[in-house]
């Protein structure tokens, strides 16, 4: 399905300025200027005007409270809601339960969230072990499940301790 916003006011980094859109299957096609000639031919139009289309906000700080507080908030409704706000992207903390803290339970939310085809997840691990003051997580195999960020939730990591062995980390 081919869909053809007109009229619509596209901001971005460059900054704002008026123009079409055409949609390909739920995917951003070819964006044209204000007065631009669409040659492609499109099933549905959508006149844009009074509407601002932007892309896709990234909120660094979320709860998706799964696993282990479905109850709260379940992986789906949280990234169905931050969709109806226009984020795309989420980073959850880690202070779920159990406790990412441990490669495969974060790539099982990761492996959720992209069965799920709603937002772009980045799970955050925990620093240390059920974070406590000492048992640094296993850095290298966090990291081989595609996670690069690290929490001690609310905790500084003020021990050089914890510096000087997660920095050991180097992702190739």
């Amino acid at each position: 399905m081919k869909t053809l916003i007109k009229n619509v006011e596209m901001v971005d980094a460059e900054g704002s300025r008026f123009g079409k859109v055409l949609i390909e299957d739920g995917k951003i096609k070819k964006v044209y200027k204000e007065k631009g000639n669409v040659k492609s031919e499109y099933d549905q139009e959508i006149d844009g005007q009074g509407y601002l289309l932007m892309p896709g906000f990234i909120d660094m700080h979320c709860h998706l409270r799964d696993p282990g507080f479905e109850y709260k908030e379940t992986m789906e409704t949280g990234m169905q809601a931050a969709l109806k706000g226009g984020f795309t992207t989420l980073v959850a903390m880690a202070n779920t339960n159990p406790l990412m803290d441990e490669a495969a339970l974060v790539k099982a939310n990761l492996d959720k969230a992209e069965a799920l085809k709603l937002c772009n997840l980045i799970q955050v691990a925990a620093l240390t072990k059920e974070f406590n003051d000492s048992n640094l997580v296993e850095v290298q195999s966090l990291g081989t499940a595609d996670q690069c960020l690290f929490q001690r939730r609310g905790f500084n990591c003020e021990s050089r301790h914890y510096g000087s062995r997660a920095k050991g980390f180097n992702r190739t």
